[in-house]
């Protein structure tokens, strides 16, 4: 399988902003086609990004490489590797030090990176690949329609119990997801908040990833992770 999916997830260009009420959809799709569909969203093989993740006044630089059938962020300081193996029905998460892959396990799921508040469980989009998903409605963001998935945990190997997640329904990039903790209360939002063009393509510009004390809207931290134009 020939599939980059984390990075075009990444390189939707669309603006987020404050979405409408529930719209009742006239006929839903099925949504663990939808979710398939945003897995197999190709990008182009040997694509380098720069960028940076920024909580508060801390700023740290990493690049974005995608393979044939993985993608690496690249983070320094301090010198991190993460690789994503991306598969038809999973996605491994491994950390490379010395030149040597380690897969993380579901132990570290809850850790942070790079001195944010992104888990590596977030950076896995591993919630892309349960089953038990359904389409809660059709809502508006910005000026797109899209998909309102909800997705739950097949065990309880993972930080969230549940995940809602925004599909666009004309690109099928991802536009926003909503973490919930295994007491149902909301924890953590994902937003594009801007994109660019590079080379002709719609990319990331920034996304706003906010940590929620538990059940509230009072936030906790806030993290953008930003991608460098041409």
């Amino acid at each position: 399988m020939n599939t980059r999916s984390l990075p075009r997830i990444l390189a939707a260009g669309l603006l987020a902003l404050p979405f409408c009420p529930n719209l009742a959809p006239a006929q839903s799709p099925d949504p663990a086609e939808i979710l398939r569909m945003v897995r197999m969203t190709q990008f182009q093989e040997g694509t380098r990004l720069t960028g940076r993740v920024r909580t508060g006044a801390a700023s740290t630089p990493f690049s974005l490489v995608a393979g044939p059938d993985s993608v690496e962020y690249r983070f320094d300081p301090p010198p991190l590797t993460l690789r994503l193996k991306l598969g038809e029905e999973r996605v491994e998460l491994q950390e490379i030090r010395s030149g040597t892959a380690r897969p993380v396990g579901p132990a570290r799921f809850d850790e942070t990176v790079a001195n944010t508040n992104i888990t590596f469980e977030d950076l896995s989009l591993r919630f892309l690949y349960w089953p038990k998903a359904s389409i809660e409605g059709e809502q508006i963001i910005g000026p797109r329609k899209t998909w309102r998935i909800q997705v739950l945990s097949p065990a309880r190997d993972s930080q969230y119990r549940a995940v809602h997640v925004w599909v666009d329904k004309e690109s099928g990039a991802l536009m926003q997801m909503e973490g919930y903790d295994w007491d149902g209360r909301f924890v953590k939002r994902f937003r594009v908040v801007s994109g660019q063009t590079i080379r002709g393509v719609w990319t990331l510009k920034q996304m706003r990833i906010e940590s929620f004390e538990p059940g509230t809207k009072n936030v906790t931290s806030r993290t953008y992770l930003e991608i460098d134009g041409d």
